[in-house]
């Protein structure tokens, strides 16, 4: 009796027992640099703790003292993970004739007169006389009382169809001086009904302020282009610092063809944009992306969009990453619909998740790690209120910093990406000729024995 209530006593404990995995049970442990008395430090995750997770959430996430303790943790979302709202600002547009743009390029200065309610552009040193007609070259647009930030021009324009136009945009406060905002930035509308693709939005590489200047619109003079309207896309003040996010490389493809190629997924976790990379300049594919949750279910459509490389004065232009459906994938395929080409070279592909900060309570002794790598975990995250006492929202941006540094990997550990046979996991595979093959030997073996009978009752 005895043996048995000490059977039922460990089959009980079991699993608590494994509940609490031990930092050898992780695939990849990252030592932390701490920075600072503590005893709270904060630690944004990278692109390689991802890779190593096993688990859609981060449940696997965990840190270790050098006594291997596991610690107090939570995890967080920087507050400029949130994207600010883009609010339209319709904007004064000006067009300036080729001659006019000849004289401020030849050293003539360039000025905007307002008396009531016209507005004249006035050129010192233009001496070409006017013509009743001249070709528009570029396009003024009036921020001067913009208060908040500029993230993108936002066009209704007529230009050329089933091509791309290139568009740059330039700001200065004295319409002599500029500095480039957007370069070469394509829009189009390629298609037609239901299945067209149309890009309007010309974007700057970083917010900017705006007060006090003007914006200047040029395109490739080779093509047909004629603003209408035009409106400022804008974010308040304070959301301005944004963080970048986490971008985990696809790698290599798992398959090639001339309208296909398909990645495998190196991490379940969530993600929620596709960011491609043509291999060769002036480029262009409308796609869509599908994913597959699992290797053997069917693909299922993610997302669609237009992906680019536009080269133009010595600098590439590509397409911003592509929005997809959140979710788990264990492959990528990205499908040509209708015109358009990869190049003889096949892209780089890469998932963007949003950043996420890593709040540890650090106790005993030091060296602390950081562990990842466990399907078996469960979930052991502390909201950030309960790991800091009297929290107050945005709290732990103030705390003091830790560094991770490079990965020790237990290979043994390590989700291997998964091997496919026309579609299926290669170890299902396997499973499922093994458990055939004994299905056949076990009706050999039953026809055999049938016959045996038979001759010995004949």
């Amino acid at each position: 009796m005895n043996i048995l209530h000490a059977l039922i006593a460990l089959a009980l404990a079991l699993p608590a027992l494994a509940a609490e995995p031990k930092p050898e049970d992780f695939a990849a442990r990252f030592e932390l640099a701490t920075q600072g008395a503590g005893p709270h430090f904060r630690v944004p995750l990278t692109a390689d703790v991802i890779r190593f997770s096993q688990s859609p959430d981060l449940a696997d996430l965990r840190v270790f003292n050098a006594a291997g303790e596991a610690l107090p943790f939570a995890l967080t979302a920087p507050p400029s993970a949130e994207t600010p709202r883009e609010t339209p600002l319709p904007l004064p547009v000006y067009p300036i004739e080729a001659r006019v743009q000849q004289a401020v390029g030849a050293g003539g200065r360039m000025e905007i007169r307002q008396r009531g309610g016209a507005t004249t552009v006035i050129v010192e040193g233009d001496r070409a006389p006017a013509r009743t007609r001249d070709r528009v070259a570029a396009y003024l647009l009036d921020t001067r009382s913009v208060k908040a930030l500029g993230v993108a021009v936002e066009i209704d324009a007529t230009f050329d169809r089933a091509r791309l136009v290139p568009v740059t945009i330039e700001a200065s406060r004295d319409l002599k001086t500029w500095r480039t905002l957007a370069l070469g930035e394509p829009v189009f509308r390629l298609g037609e009904g239901e299945a067209q693709q149309t890009r309007t939005t010309v974007r700057f590489s970083r917010a900017e302020a705006l007060d006090g200047q003007y914006l200047r619109l040029t395109w490739a003079q080779s093509s047909q282009f004629e603003l209408k309207s035009a409106a400022l896309l804008t974010i308040p003040v304070e959301g301005a610092t944004t963080a970048p996010s986490i971008s985990v490389p696809l790698g290599a493809p798992s398959r090639v063809e001339a309208r296909e190629i398909e990645w495998s997924v190196p991490t379940p976790v969530r993600f929620t944009q596709l960011d491609v990379r043509l291999a060769e300049a002036n480029a262009l594919a409308p796609v869509t992306v599908l994913g597959r949750r699992r290797l053997g279910d069917p693909w299922i459509a993610i997302s669609r969009g237009v992906v680019y490389r536009v080269r133009r004065d010595g600098s590439d232009a590509f397409s911003p990453a592509l929005d997809v459906q959140p979710g788990s994938y264990q492959a990528i395929k990205l499908a040509l619909d209708g015109g358009g080409s990869f190049g003889n070279a096949a892209p780089e592909a890469a998932l963007r998740l949003p950043p996420r900060d890593f709040v540890f309570l650090a106790r005993g002794a030091g060296p602390y790690s950081l562990a990842i790598g466990n399907g078996k975990a469960e979930r052991a995250a502390l909201p950030i209120s309960t790991l800091i006492p009297g929290y107050r929202p945005q709290a732990e941006q103030s705390l003091a910093p830790a560094t991770l540094g490079p990965a020790r990997v237990d290979e043994s550990r390590a989700a291997a990406v998964p091997k496919t046979v026309l579609g299926v996991d290669a170890r299902t595979a396997a499973l499922w000729a093994i458990l055939l093959g004994a299905v056949a030997l076990l009706a050999a073996f039953a026809v055999s024995l049938l016959r045996r009978l038979k001759d010995s009752g004949s």
